[in-house]
């Protein structure tokens, strides 16, 4: 098994974290590729090569998914991620190096007055790994394949499937376009789906907060659009015209933050931003 130490998983992250799979990207195509190579080379799927799939989408990206199945076991987990990534511009003078984990580490070493206090303990702990992803959510995925390695190792009782997807930050097209994939599954092998288990980070309730959640149910995602349009005029005459933009902006300002669009389930409160 090449995927359980704490060493392991953290050189299968890096080489996932070193693809600049920025959403839009070629470098999705690309990571979508090296993963689906990664998984065709172990013995189980070597074994079962229909068990791993590569499914290209209507723009040419992928979805990745891979069935270790157990015996004639029906009830089968999903392991739900994606592995698309924002862009690195905001990292600055550092960004050529965003995806490069370890060279990453030693620039920021060396200039940490450039760092906020808490990203500066961090880095000197030597318990974090800084890069674009390396969090949301490439870590994530680096666990999912470890666990699909348990089950290839006969270590699970069921089916485990994994389901990885792009463009999970812009508009969902991995995810919408993966679900005809899961039917397809499930048919073909005669599934049960029986739960599903999304590795995307925790987050701290507040400043220091040590304590780790495991996050249940579900929670949608409501892409609303406004379309706003002007009308031309001629910059002697402003006022016979009508600028878009500012349509744009009173919207923003009508939403944003505004407490009368958090919704509370369960005594956790979420605030809806726009964007």
């Amino acid at each position: 098994m090449t995927w359980q130490t704490e060493e392991e998983l953290k050189q299968l992250l890096i080489s996932f974290i070193q693809y600049e799979s920025i959403s839009g990207t070629g470098g999705e195509v690309a990571l979508a590729e090296y993963m689906y190579h990664l998984l065709k080379g172990r013995t189980y799927f070597q074994k079962h090569p229909e068990h791993v799939k590569l499914h290209q989408m209507k723009d040419g990206r992928y979805v990745v998914t891979a069935l270790v199945q157990k015996s004639a076991a029906k009830k089968t987990v999903l392991l739900l991620s994606h592995f698309d990534v924002v862009d690195t511009a905001d990292y600055g003078e550092f960004k050529q190096l965003a995806c490069r984990p370890l060279e990453l580490m030693d620039s920021l070493a060396a200039k940490k007055e450039l760092l906020p206090d808490r990203a500066k303990q961090d880095l000197e702990s030597g318990e974090w790994l800084f890069g674009r992803g390396s969090m949301d959510m490439k870590a994530g995925l680096a666990v999912q394949f470890s666990m699909l390695e348990r089950a290839m190792n006969g270590e699970f009782d069921g089916n485990l499937l994994l389901v990885s997807v792009p463009d999970e930050e812009v508009n969902s097209q991995g995810m919408i376009e993966a679900v005809p994939a899961l039917k397809a599954w499930e048919k073909e092998f005669d599934l049960e789906f029986t739960a599903c288990l999304n590795c995307e980070p925790m987050f701290e309730k507040y400043p220091g907060d040590s304590k780790l959640y495991v996050y249940s149910g579900s929670i949608g995602k409501a892409l609303a659009g406004f379309f706003c349009k002007g009308i031309e005029t001629h910059v002697g005459e402003p006022f016979s015209g009508l600028n878009a933009n500012l349509m744009v902006s009173e919207i923003n300002r009508l939403l944003e933050l505004h407490v009368g669009y958090c919704e509370e389930v369960d005594g956790e409160v979420r605030l809806r931003r726009s964007i």
